[in-house]
């Protein structure tokens, strides 16, 4: 019995999360905002339609987009659409972002 419990809080410490993990930081405004950016991308994202918890899903889908979008270099991102099943955003770098409105690097 000792051993059952003890492989049971291994699997659970394991990585088997519930949770989504946070997004990184990235300015998410209006269209207008960018027009003096450089345009990087459109990134597109589906919800994971095997995870138990829908709403759980969708929020990993953003997460995805906003990974992509770091990924690229991207400060900016402009939602086309986001729904609970997909999303949709063109990502943008603007060097005169100013440090208030410019995302924190998540890496250390």
């Amino acid at each position: 019995m000792r051993s059952f419990i003890i492989i049971l809080v291994f699997t659970v410490l394991s990585g088997c999360s519930l949770w989504p993990s946070r997004p990184p930081r990235i300015a998410e405004v209006e269209p207008q905002l960018v027009t003096d950016c450089h345009f990087l991308a459109v990134l597109n994202e589906t919800a994971d339609a095997d995870r138990i918890i829908q709403m759980h899903a969708a929020e990993e889908m953003v997460t995805r987009i906003k990974e992509r979008a770091v990924q690229l270099g991207a400060t900016h991102l402009v939602w086309h659409h986001r729904t609970k099943s997909s999303a949709s955003a063109s990502v943008y770098f603007c060097p005169s972002s100013s440090p208030s409105t410019a995302p924190k690097n998540n890496t250390p």
